[in-house]
């Protein structure tokens, strides 16, 4: 057996038995169930890595190792040979027997007992007469009163594990739709100032590198950007055109027209005159970059991740947030281009994901511990550390602010006091 087929064993194994549902992921299931048909090293190899799962202390994963233990027990006389083996330890992870406590949650784990139960007995009256285990393991149980109070059959549990699973997935899909509702609310709610933020920028932009009236109809600020200015027929008109009116009646010559990015930026710098677009753009890419940015993408995960009836209204919404995600790359790739920079010493910031900014200080603040302040004690030492002296006795570079040194505010247990250096 190859790494590749030991380690996508291991994979699959480990998922289906960690997904924390009452019923086994079917594709992988499926999946597992066709390795060990190839042949036996195959259920050699799954049986040891359900073992390992087998062993960890969470009910849920014991339960969901037996799900796939009655599973392969039924089809594979090799897997019935390895884990009648050792049964003794299936009775022991399953049950709890020989001081051998279940791990949490508890509800769990008292499922997972019944289900085992229910399933020796099962087995036994299937197989008993093959396997000599099985019978001992039911004997132990029956004497030991591990089957009085234990009448719910193997097929009982499987009804209510579908019922479980049923609900869990109804319960699931009205959750995912009202994170679907209100994320969609949100974007409602702020797309808009991202939109005309990036209509802002666009705008500046344009102002800046117009678009040329000889190339109008073809090439626009865009294209000069991305190097893909190209002629068209018309424009070959025109050209010839524009040659004639300048006397130039021949066109046996080449002129290179450097259309680079490079080459247009050179020509554009900050000056007085277009400074205010420049202070526009900087303050939008300030926006954009530290803001807008995470927060499309942010929307576009989430999107992603949730699942909703109505695929289409989603897909739709997705389309259109890449699509605002592709302008706003691009007007940041301009003002790059621009030498333009965010800015990092704001210190005040609006989240467009919050319409009370008051919150987001609250929120700032929240997980600081503040240090507990003795007024008392502090009040009591002010005779011995901190010297007073009368404002009118200061010099007057010290009068700047006299309120600092009158004797009253030294009942203030907020306020140190002057530090007052002694005169040579």
């Amino acid at each position: 057996m190859n790494v590749e087929t030991i380690e996508k064993l291991h994979a699959l194994v480990k998922h289906i038995t960690e997904t924390g549902e009452w019923i086994l992921d079917p594709t992988d299931l499926k999946e597992i169930k066709a390795y060990c048909k190839r042949s036996d090293v195959n259920v050699s190899v799954v049986f040891k890595f359900i073992l390992a799962q087998f062993q960890k202390k969470h009910a849920q994963i014991r339960y969901s190792s037996v799900q796939l233990i009655e599973h392969l027990f039924d089809r594979s006389k090799h897997f019935r040979d390895l884990i009648t083996e050792d049964f003794p330890l299936f009775t022991q992870l399953s049950i709890g027997i020989q001081d051998k406590k279940l791990p949490p949650p508890v509800e769990i784990a008292a499922k997972l007992r019944t289900y085992a139960i229910a399933l020796i007995k099962s087995w036994t009256e299937k197989y008993g007469d093959r396997y000599r285990q099985l019978h001992v393991a039911y004997d132990f149980l029956m004497s030991n009163g591990f089957l009085n109070n234990e009448n719910t059959s193997i097929s009982n549990i499987h009804a209510n594990n579908h019922n479980r699973s049923s609900t869990d997935v109804a319960r699931k899909k009205i959750i995912q739709l009202n994170r679907y509702e209100l994320l969609k609310s949100d974007i409602e709610a702020h797309i808009d100032i991202i939109e005309d933020n990036l209509s802002s920028m666009e705008g500046c932009f344009e102002i800046l590198i117009p678009k040329n009236e000889f190339l109008h109809d073809d090439i626009d600020f865009d294209a000069l950007m991305r190097g893909e200015a190209s002629h068209s027929k018309k424009q070959d008109d025109l050209y010839k055109d524009q040659l004639l009116s300048h006397g130039l009646g021949s066109n046996r010559y080449s002129i290179t027209i450097n259309l680079s990015e490079d080459s247009i930026m050179e020509d554009i710098k900050e000056t007085d005159e277009n400074r205010v677009l420049f202070d526009q753009i900087r303050e939008a890419y300030n926006v954009l970059e530290t803001r807008h940015m995470s927060q499309l993408n942010s929307w576009i995960n989430s999107l992603i991740k949730l699942e909703i009836p109505d695929k289409s209204e989603k897909e739709k919404l997705v389309s259109k947030l890449i699509n605002i995600k592709g302008r706003a790359a691009e007007e940041v790739r301009k003002a790059q281009m621009l030498g333009i920079k965010v800015s990092h010493h704001e210190s005040h910031t609006v989240n467009t994901t919050h319409s009370d900014t008051e919150d987001d200080d609250d929120d700032e603040y929240e997980d600081e511990v503040f240090e507990e302040v003795n007024v008392a004690s502090s009040s009591s030492l002010r005779d011995k550390d901190v010297p007073t002296t009368s404002s009118s006795k200061l010099p007057p570079l010290q009068r700047i602010f006299p309120l600092s040194f009158e004797p009253n505010m030294i009942e203030d247990a907020t306020y140190r006091g002057p530090t007052i250096r002694a005169q040579e």
